[in-house]
């Protein structure tokens, strides 16, 4: 039997900031100063986006993560009223949206429960910062693309127990990347 090694294209989504596409967004909730975290990204203050909320900041070490700071931060909502971020985006399509998290404020599971909506559509239901990552002072993502059609990416946060918190947003628009080539080998 002989084998032919064949060339197959393999297209995969990518964050990417060339000319025509969004730069990536990264908004550390609550902070008020840009912070720039161990792999160079620069995230800045949400205050631009942001008209309510409170702002509730720690000095304690945050678990699972290297940038401490990303996480020592949150912005967090004292009404009973669903809580909307509406970040400008350049262009309509796809994006990959990243929610940080970090309980720093409650040691106790079932303390702050909330929803969380991108563009309308429910990605968690009952969210529980504590029980998804394991434990207080600890760093967890949320993780979902999403569509946006009407130039604003929307991110909601609905209230059950106590107030919704959020330590940081980051938005990476989707795009097809050149071509890459693999081999396959075909019979």
């Amino acid at each position: 039997m002989t084998f032919v090694l064949r060339c197959c294209l393999l297209l995969t989504l990518f964050c990417h900031s060339a000319r025509g596409q969004q730069t990536p967004i990264y908004i550390n909730c609550g902070a008020t100063a840009p912070y720039e975290d161990t792999g160079g990204r620069t995230w800045i203050a949400d205050s631009p986006f942001v008209s309510t909320g409170n702002v509730y900041a720690t000095d304690s070490a945050i678990e699972e993560t290297e940038d401490d700071p990303l996480y020592q931060n949150e912005r967090y909502f004292m009404t009973n009223e669903p809580y909307n971020f509406m970040i400008p985006v350049a262009a309509t399509g796809d994006y990959s949206v990243k929610l940080h998290f970090a309980e720093i404020y409650f040691t106790d599971a079932g303390n702050r429960i909330f929803d969380v909506y991108l563009q309308g559509n429910r990605i968690a239901e009952d969210f529980d910062v504590i029980d998804a990552a394991l434990g207080p002072f600890t760093a967890f993502t949320l993780s979902n693309v999403t569509t946006v059609s009407d130039g604003y990416l929307n991110i909601t946060l609905v209230k059950k127990v106590n107030h919704p918190k959020i330590s940081g947003i980051e938005i990476c628009q989707q795009v097809f990347p050149r071509r890459l080539l693999y081999p396959r080998l075909m019979p």
